[in-house]
């Protein structure tokens, strides 16, 4: 049964902070810490939520872009709802597509070796591309052939997410 499958949004918000009990941040408060008032909802939160989805677009054009990184921009997005948004910060940590991403890593339990086969070669193809077709230097060639085998390495070092364990 799908979320959509029900009218009123009381029942879907309902719903999902049943299936995303998890997902809550432990003793959430909208105080700051040791300032001795609550922190302004339209101020501060608006502020770190318009970051937060400027680092959510730059993480996920990060996905596409070999040489922009996705996961720093994705845990900045993250850190920004946390601190000012408890729904937003549920739907990012329960996405579909990256939710899970950003779980792993921020439990440390690793990336699928799916997703680094299908980074090291879409890095390939597209710095390669880059090096042969659109580089008419031959030392930029050379860094952009030395960026792909340290960001390849990058990835290959890091672990890798045993299925079941995350």
């Amino acid at each position: 049964m799908a979320f959509s499958d029900f009218v009123g949004t009381d029942r879907k918000e309902e719903l999902m902070n049943e299936l995303y009990e998890d997902a809550k941040q432990p003793d959430y408060t909208n105080e700051r810490v040791g300032a001795g008032h609550e922190r302004s909802n339209t101020a501060a939160g608006l502020l770190l939520r318009i970051a937060g989805t400027l680092f959510l677009i730059i993480g996920c054009v990060g996905i596409v872009l070999p040489l922009l990184p996705t996961t720093p921009f994705l845990l900045l997005a993250l850190g920004c709802y946390a601190r000012s948004s408890e729904r937003w910060y549920r739907r990012l940590i329960t996405n579909r597509w990256c939710g899970e991403y950003i779980k792993n890593w921020h439990e440390g339990n690793g990336i699928p070796m799916k997703t680094k086969i299908l980074t090291i070669a879409f890095l390939s193809l597209t710095i390669g591309y880059s090096a042969v077709v659109m580089v008419p230097f031959f030392i930029g060639k050379v860094i952009l052939i030395i960026i792909a085998i340290c960001v390849s390495m990058h990835v290959l070092f890091l672990p890798t997410l045993v299925p079941g364990a995350g």
